[in-house]
């Protein structure tokens, strides 16, 4: 038996648009992070949990102890639905599977000299709840050909956190949930390749622009955490046949500084009070995705609250949820990597 550390670790993502019982391994000519790419180097050390439901009953066996006795049947194995959340650093390349994973339906893509853009929304009707994209999440759990490595295919993006602060990459936290796992892979094959591209920095004459109500606004980081609760259905099976999503929600926070140029002193508290909602927009490159490695995030912020914080420096901390106001979405993210994804 092989000693195992976490430096040995790595991780591999892939995807594929069959059904969402395809299991798919990472070789070249698939399509992971970017085509031939599927490693992923990751700031946590995830567990890809199976997910099992344990139907734990106590019955009248005539004894006073817990048992798996023949006919006794107090513990069965009921459904599962492995899950895993990865962390990185996060960049137009490696965050495109992971939205489209997110938005399935509300996804699209370019055509022409735009065909490399892809923009994440929430699904219209038409585009429906249905999913269009399924992920394969492997861990690679010993070297050489012994079949001990571990995969979830049809996965799913269930949430994604966006964060930043200070001087430092932006931070993906990306929840996935899917239909089956196995552990007796065998992960020498596995391409190991790792995309070359580093995680967007938040500050920095690189960094980040950030425009609240369409005029630009100081801010030492963000938080905002896309969901699409996702309902599982196992339609009697133990493991799950389809995901269907529902509503995409959008919730985080700002704290915007009492000398913002544009938005200080009591300005929000003042939108906070009347209900005024505004669009955050948080990009890098260009708003439209005309360059590989642009990234535009944007949010349509009714606050929440409006406290004023006193530490180093005094503010008004900003919690919002994301609402459609008629033109803008609760959420719209455009960014440009490159490749033609077929979305």
């Amino acid at each position: 038996m092989a000693l195992r550390v976490p430096w040995q670790e790595l991780y591999f993502m892939s995807y594929q648009t069959g059904t969402i019982g395809v299991t798919q391994t990472f070789i070249a000519g698939s399509m992971g992070i970017t085509t031939s790419e599927f490693a992923i180097p990751l700031i946590n050390h995830p567990d890809l949990n199976p997910g099992q439901e344990i139907i734990d009953q106590r019955k009248a066996i005539g004894r006073s102890q817990r048992s798996v006795g023949t006919g006794h049947c107090e513990f069965l194995q009921g459904t599962k639905m492995p899950n895993t959340t990865w962390e990185f650093d996060g960049n137009a390349y490696n965050l495109a599977p992971f939205l489209w994973a997110l938005f399935q339906g509300g996804s699209s893509e370019g055509t022409g000299t735009a065909k490399f853009t892809k923009t994440f929304d929430p699904p219209t009707a038409t585009e429906g709840p249905a999913c269009e994209v399924w992920m394969n999440l492997g861990r690679l759990m010993e070297a050489g050909t012994s079949a001990h490595s571990t995969k979830i295919y049809g996965a799913i993006c269930r949430s994604i956190t966006l964060s930043a602060e200070g001087y430092s990459p932006l931070k993906v936290s990306a929840e996935m949930v899917g239909a089956g796992i196995g552990n007796v892979y065998d992960g020498e094959p596995w391409v190991h390749t790792m995309d070359s591209n580093c995680g967007l920095v938040w500050g920095g004459t690189s960094g980040a622009t950030c425009e609240l109500g369409t005029s630009a606004v100081e801010l030492e980081g963000f938080t905002m955490t896309i969901t699409n609760n996702a309902i599982p259905r196992h339609y009697g099976s133990n493991t799950v046949q389809k995901f269907i999503t529902g509503d995409i929600t959008v919730e985080g926070s700002i704290t915007v500084f009492w000398g913002d140029t544009n938005h200080g002193q009591e300005a929000e508290i003042t939108d906070f009070i009347a209900g005024t909602d505004n669009l955050l927009e948080i990009y890098w490159g260009s708003k439209s995705g005309t360059s590989a490695g642009d990234l535009d995030l944007k949010v349509n912020a009714r606050y929440t609250g409006a406290t004023v914080v006193a530490e180093d420096e005094i503010g008004i901390e900003l919690p919002f949820i994301g609402v459609y106001d008629g033109t803008n979405d609760a959420v719209d993210i455009v960014l440009a990597d490159g490749i033609d994804r077929g979305i």
